[in-house]
């Protein structure tokens, strides 16, 4: 079995009900995500891992400050990738609502993984989640599919060392909200990049952790936290 490990510091406590866990809607998922996994992803029902791993990470602490850190051990094919990209996109689609938002906020969450094919994955599903529409107040989930798609700034972007260090300097400094990294690209550009903005980072995704570690990414992962913590103290102070 795989082990991935997700980190996230909650936004705001959230005291929706939980009910049938063999529902997207019983476990908390968020009705535009729903009508979009349903319509144009063909999933409409949670796997085990995810009704397993749903509740846990969609539910914020009391006073939605303390860090929350879950461990996700399946087997390939379980459906683990959606159990921990459908709470970042539930997270970070009320940013969607707020006019001032745009890709410029930097890079929310971060998902490591330990080759460029699995990035290349996680990435294309990342991709497909993000090709979501806001629905007018007035609009049924089931018409979510038409009209504008206002969640543009959430974009999502890979670094796995294929593009030139200059290309995703570029990118880095419009601002990648979502980004999927093999981990020593990520380090390069964490310690050598001074655009890439990472101070308000909410979540981190470990992919695969135990190869992370069986294939010698200790030390980087180590370097990666502290520069992300690092970072993250030198944006509170600029606040």
């Amino acid at each position: 079995p795989e082990t991935s490990f997700a980190a996230r510091i909650p936004a705001k406590p959230s005291n929706a009900p939980l009910g049938d866990s063999s529902t997207f809607s019983g476990l908390g998922l968020d009705p535009l995500i729903i009508a979009h996994l349903q319509s144009k992803m063909e999933i409409s029902k949670p796997t085990s891992v995810q009704r397993a791993a749903l509740p846990a990470i969609l539910s914020d602490s009391e006073d939605g400050a303390i860090r929350r850190d879950v461990f996700i051990q399946s087997q390939t094919g379980s459906g683990k990738t959606l159990s921990y990209l459908l709470p970042i996109i539930q997270d970070l689609l009320p940013l969607s609502s707020l006019s001032y938002i745009d890709r410029s906020i930097g890079t929310l969450a971060i998902i490591i993984a330990p080759t460029r094919e699995l990035a290349k994955q996680i990435s294309d599903v990342l991709e497909a989640l993000l090709t979501m529409r806001l629905r007018p107040p007035d609009e049924t989930p089931d018409d979510a599919g038409s009209g504008p798609r206002l969640t543009r700034w959430l974009v999502s972007g890979l670094l796995t060392g294929g593009s030139t260090r200059t290309h995703e300097k570029a990118r880095l400094r419009k601002g990648v909200p979502i980004l999927v990294s093999t981990p020593g690209r990520l380090l390069d550009h964490l310690q050598n990049t001074t655009s890439f903005n990472v101070g308000k980072c909410r979540w981190l995704v470990l992919d695969e952790a135990d190869r992370l570690m069986e294939l010698g990414f200790e030390e980087t992962i180590t370097g990666i936290i502290k520069g992300l913590d690092g970072r993250r103290k030198l944006a509170m102070q600029a606040d």
